[in-house]
């Protein structure tokens, strides 16, 4: 060791081999911690980033489940859609003529009928969540 170097303001990192011989280093003790540290906040920013995408992800099935609140039946019907947008309905709540009572063309029966299709699926969903949280 140098003349003047002191080990007691020293730490030290031991490295492991495969051959079974240790290899030590000796570093000055605040190099250690801003090491430490810095792995540390490394770590804190990553378990941030985790549970803000996971609030994130909760937010948006939320959002999803939200739409399905609305009966499929009553998707079509005033307030949802405007007065006078449709004059009447089959047993499911789907439109077959339009306010005037002219009948609509099949394609945007297939169209309204799809919808529908999404709601009730989207609907379900949301009963679900609901008896699920009731449960709970």
């Amino acid at each position: 060791m140098p003349s003047g170097y002191s080990t007691a303001h020293c730490s030290y990192l031991a490295c492991g081999y495969a051959d079974g011989k240790a290899l030590v280093k000796l570093f000055d003790p605040a190099v250690l911690l801003r090491a430490r540290e810095e792995k540390a906040a490394i770590a804190a920013e990553k378990a941030a980033r985790k549970a803000a995408q996971a609030e994130a992800e909760k937010e948006k099935r939320l959002a999803k489940l939200e739409k399905g609140k609305l009966a499929p039946i009553e998707m079509f019907k005033p307030p949802n859609v405007a007065e006078g947008a449709y004059g009447s309905w089959n047993e499911d709540g789907i439109p077959l003529t339009d306010g005037s009572g002219v009948e609509l063309l099949k394609s945007r029966m297939k169209r309204n009928a799809k919808e529908w299709e999404i709601q009730k699926k989207a609907h379900a969903d949301w009963l679900a969540y609901l008896k699920a949280n009731e449960q709970a």
